[in-house]
Formats: structure tokens, C-alpha cells, sequence
């Protein structure tokens, strides 16, 4: 793995880093939706406090992934998978709070 020329001329993103971005507001917006419900059954503290470390933990891990992304530039078929595991995964972080809410409504 190389990376990017210095002098490089401005690089347009692909198709994948829009989905990987897209993924990662949707992420937010789930969160900000467990706290929109926290904060509507009067739980702000613990809406704000779960928020913060789920928001942080998204928020690392998109950081990480664009400063990689933007220093070496590849895209061959371990990078696309480890992409799209990254992508579930932040889903999966947002949404846990929203799940275990509807399996207790559910059951």
C-alpha cells in the first residue's frame, strides 16, 4: 500500500465514501433519536450521557476511516469489505438503543 502523491491533483469521491458518509449521518440521526425519546420520558441525563458515547464512538471511527481513505487511496476488494463492515457496525451501534426498545414493546 502506497500513499497519495503530495502534488496530486484534487480527487472527487467515490461512490462508496458518499454511501460510507451517508451511512455514518444516518448512524447520528438514530441517535439523536434514542435521545429525543430519552429526553421525552424526562431521562436526560442518561439520553445526554449515551448520546455522547455512541456520537463519540461514530464519530472516531468516521475520523479514522476518512484520514486513511485520504492518505492512501485504495480501493481493491479488502478495503470494499472492510468498508462495508465498518458501515454495519456503526448501524448497528446507532441502532442498538432503538432495537432494544422495540424488542421490549414487541415482547
Amino acid at each position: 500500500m502506497q500513499g497519495r502523491l503530495p502534488h496530486e491533483e484534487h480527487r472527487v469521491a467515490t461512490n462508496l465514501e458518499l454511501l460510507f458518509d451517508l451511512i455514518f449521518v444516518v448512524a447520528i440521526a438514530f441517535a439523536a433519536a434514542e435521545l429525543h425519546h430519552a429526553i421525552n420520558h424526562n431521562h436526560v441525563v442518561h439520553g445526554v450521557i449515551s448520546f455522547l458515547v455512541v456520537f463519540l464512538a461514530i464519530w472516531w471511527t468516521w475520523i479514522g476511516f476518512t484520514w486513511f481513505a485520504s492518505s492512501f487511496d485504495t480501493d481493491d476488494t479488502p478495503y470494499r469489505i472492510a468498508v462495508f463492515v465498518q458501515m454495519a457496525g456503526a448501524l448497528v451501534i446507532a441502532a442498538q438503543g432503538f432495537l432494544m426498545r422495540l424488542s421490549t414493546t414487541i415482547f
